[in-house]
């Protein structure tokens, strides 16, 4: 898996493709995700249109450990190790869950615009790492990042309710 490719594409990047590819089209072309939405937007809604809201809630909870735990085994399978040091990882996925707000029409954090935005700040960190640029200067445009998304969708948010 990790040494391998399909058309000059890392198998970890396919399974990136495949997994996200399939969550976009359940979440975005079922009734379950419909009511994903639901639960996560307007829980009381939901309970009262018959949403067993706290199997919903703890199904994802649940499907997001999952997730992780099999990441992590990616991550550890690429690596050929474990590394304590993935807590310095937490500014780059909060920069990139705000930033996929900015990818989506209304305002609202979607499956695409995250992968979007995921693939930016990778970019954006692999672009400073060669042109070698300390990694104090990538934290600080992480930071000034997040601050501008929601700065942005503040205002946005703010003038959706004006009108």
């Amino acid at each position: 898996l990790v040494s391998g490719s399909f058309f000059g594409i890392s198998a970890l990047a396919w399974a990136l493709i495949v997994f996200s590819a399939v969550m976009i089209v359940v979440v975005h072309g079922t009734s379950f995700g419909l009511r994903l939405y639901a639960v996560g937007g307007h829980p009381e809604a939901a309970r009262a249109a018959g949403i067993s809201v706290p199997f919903y809630v703890s199904f994802t909870y649940v499907l997001s450990g999952f997730c992780a735990a099999v990441a992590s085994i990616l991550t550890v399978s690429r690596l050929s190790a474990s590394t304590p040091g993935s807590g310095e990882l937490l500014l780059s996925v909060l920069a990139a869950a705000l930033l996929g707000t900015v990818f989506s029409r209304r305002f609202v954090p979607t499956m695409g615009g995250t992968l979007l935005s995921v693939l930016f700040i990778g970019l954006l960190a692999n672009g400073f790492q060669l042109l070698n640029v300390s990694s104090y200067w990538v934290n600080g445009v992480q930071g000034a990042l997040i601050l501008l998304v929601v700065a942005i969708t503040s205002f946005a948010r703010g003038s959706e309710g004006s009108r």
